[in-house]
């Protein structure tokens, strides 16, 4: 068994490719779509790892991270936010998370 990866992102496009992509190369891979209990899920699959889009419906990837690294519980599981935002663009928005970075 690979390690686990929980992966969100709003767009079924996107969450279907990386499950694919991560899949291939041996990583056990949960995916969803709906940020609702974000706690609930993180216990629910036990990841090593976190993928999170940054641009979600209601609350972005930063402000997810944020809570996340603010619980003693998840606060050591890593976080990749991903965008589609330029550089430009992140610096411009308000990070929300300590030492948090993206891939754009």
């Amino acid at each position: 068994m690979g390690k686990r990866i929980l992966i969100f992102d709003d767009d079924a496009a996107i969450l279907d490719l990386l499950q694919v992509l991560l899949d291939y190369e041996g990583f056990e891979t949960s995916i969803a779509g709906r940020t609702d209990d974000l706690f609930y899920l993180i216990r629910l699959c036990r990841p090593e790892l976190i993928l999170i889009d940054f641009s979600l419906y209601g609350i972005n990837g930063g402000e997810w991270c944020a809570k996340l690294k603010s619980s003693l519980e998840f606060s050591v599981i890593p976080v990749i936010i991903s965008t589609a935002y330029t550089n430009k663009e992140l610096k411009s928005l308000n990070n929300t998370a300590p030492n948090e970075d993206y891939l754009c």
